[in-house]
């Protein structure tokens, strides 16, 4: 049977790192940070009874080598009954986060970190036209922010990093989109991603196609590369985009979206997601 994947999750810079309050040094300077990815040891089990599986969860720019270890408290595992549960014990070291999962069902589990809707001001100060941040909505700022401040922008930022994990028999209840959110459809299940298919994916805000979303898509072993092999796409009318994966292994799909606000707290809207993947050999 195949073995495959679905991986990732957002990330951010703060003083205490966690999946689901990582924050990022700039909203214009996004795609810098840290990505939080999910890495599962396998995508696809098959067995006639309960399997565990055992997923890595790290902040890293190098797919897929480890560098911060996070908390996992907002982690939440969808099973393909419709129930929900929380991951449960798990470790955390310096560059990785572990924990375990038994599969007792048969289909398609989703595992995703999604952080709360939260407010981000920037500004330029100084004569240098330095600029500075703080966490706040645009009300709260205004009251906050130095007589100079000038190029002022505040956005809501919601953040969601998800892997999808089959066992025995694919099932689409999890891989669905909910009609909420930044989200993505697939042409394919996504445990079942193969070398040299074209995949085609679109990107949704709300259960809406996205037109002009941006995308990228980059395999794993980054390390060993002299160019990373990003596979940059922005989404069309439809809010579509089209790849085909030309290396086996795991991959990283990443889209973010902004628009403007419809909020007197917020001036834009600022949504991404993260996703890990498997592609099979052909």
């Amino acid at each position: 049977m195949r073995r495959s994947s679905l991986l990732s999750v957002s990330s951010t810079l703060k003083k205490s790192l966690t999946l689901g309050s990582l924050l990022l040094a700039s909203v214009s300077t996004y795609t810098n940070a840290h990505p939080v990815w999910v890495l599962p040891h396998e995508f696809v089990v098959s067995s006639e009874r309960p399997e565990w599986v055992t997923f890595d969860v790290t902040a890293s720019h190098t797919y897929f080598n480890y560098d911060k270890g996070l908390p996992l408290h907002t982690v939440s595992i969808h099973l393909p009954d419709g129930d929900k549960q929380g991951v449960g014990s798990y470790f955390k070291g310096h560059r990785r986060s572990v924990f375990d999962l038994q599969l007792t069902q048969d289909g398609t589990y989703r595992i995703e970190g999604k952080r709360p809707p939260y407010y981000f001001t920037e500004y330029k100060a100084g004569k240098r036209d330095t600029v500075k941040r703080m966490r706040a909505d645009k009300v709260t700022a205004a009251q906050q922010l130095p007589k100079n401040a000038r190029d002022v922008k505040t956005y809501l930022i919601s953040m969601t990093s998800m892997t999808f994990v089959t066992n025995n028999k694919p099932t689409n209840d999890q891989v669905e989109p909910k009609g909420k959110g930044l989200e993505i459809k697939l042409n394919v299940h996504p445990n079942d991603i193969v070398q040299g298919d074209e995949v085609e994916v679109t990107v949704l805000m709300d259960g809406q196609p996205t037109e002009g979303a941006k995308v990228e898509v980059t395999p794993g072993g980054t390390k060993y590369r002299d160019e990373r092999g990003v596979l940059e796409f922005k989404a069309d009318a439809e809010g579509k985009i089209r790849f085909t994966p030309e290396q086996a292994g795991p991959w990283v799909f990443y889209a973010n979206h902004t628009a403007p606000a419809e909020s007197k707290l917020a001036d834009e809207n600022y949504a991404s997601l993260y996703m890990t993947f498997e592609v099979q050999p052909e």
